[in-house]
């Protein structure tokens, strides 16, 4: 074998090398973004899990509030027709207390 022959394998070996380190990059690369469109779907998952639970939650709570104060209706419509002036006198302690409150 002469020099030109060694040069011409050595050119072939180095440009089989290159394509072989292109394809494992290609490669890597596509397993990166297949790991990221995994990761980013599962983040979705979970994210929309958990805006159901927060809406479950809300309105479970929206519903206990719509309870208790059909609650505090009907109990103030009572004391007002049984204890006029105790449910005034009351309401002028109430906003006192939210006054001082308001102040400070």
């Amino acid at each position: 074998m002469n020099a030109t022959s060694h040069a011409s394998d050595a050119r072939a070996h180095l440009g089989n090398a290159a394509d072989d380190i292109r394809a494992a990059a290609r490669d890597t690369a596509q397993n990166l973004k297949d790991k990221a469109r995994t990761s980013a779907s599962s983040i979705e998952d979970q994210f929309e899990h958990v805006g159901r639970q927060v809406s479950a939650v809300a309105d479970d709570a929206s519903r206990e509030v719509r309870e208790v104060a059909k609650t505090m209706q009907g109990a103030l419509d009572e004391s007002l027709r049984e204890r006029p002036m105790a449910t005034l006198g009351m309401a002028v302690v109430a906003a006192f207390v939210l006054g001082a409150i308001w102040k400070s």
